[in-house]
């Protein structure tokens, strides 16, 4: 039994939820639809490489989740490291992504949307560099 949220489909099934994450935003028609022909979208090679470690329901409002992926070689800037672009846009697609542990019908039903987004970068990632990205939902 599945919910339908826009384009990415909430598996109802409580069991696993790295696996329900895997299915509900790897394995789901928003990924068949960036892969289309005339919807190619530049974030597909990192979708397709990205691994979800560990995902974690904390409470009903409150969750974290880990995935790791390599720096390809599509995303890295001129001095070949990875650019900052993207590396702020797979910040913000995985700290969205644990929304999907909590969601439901009324409450970050739709994921959500960023409204600040602050970086600061320590270092540069070079191609192949295997990073890792912890996301925390809170309550404040």
């Amino acid at each position: 039994m599945a919910a339908k949220s826009g384009m990415f489909r909430r598996t109802t099934d409580t069991g696993d939820l790295k696996e329900r994450m895997q299915k509900d935003i790897l394995n789901s028609d928003y990924m068949k639809c960036l892969d289309s022909e005339e919807k190619k979208n530049a974030m597909l090679p990192w979708l397709k490489a990205v691994e979800i470690v560990e995902v974690e329901k904390l409470t009903d409002t409150t969750g974290r989740s880990v995935c790791r992926f390599p720096v390809q070689h599509e995303y890295l800037n001129p001095a070949m490291g990875l650019h900052g672009g993207m590396s702020a846009a797979i910040f913000d697609t995985g700290t969205t992504w644990v929304l999907d542990v909590i969601r439901k019908p009324g409450f970050w039903e739709h994921f959500g949307t960023t409204r600040t987004l602050n970086l600061t970068f320590l270092r540069p990632a070079a191609e192949g560099e295997m990073l890792r990205l912890e996301s925390e939902v809170f309550d404040p």
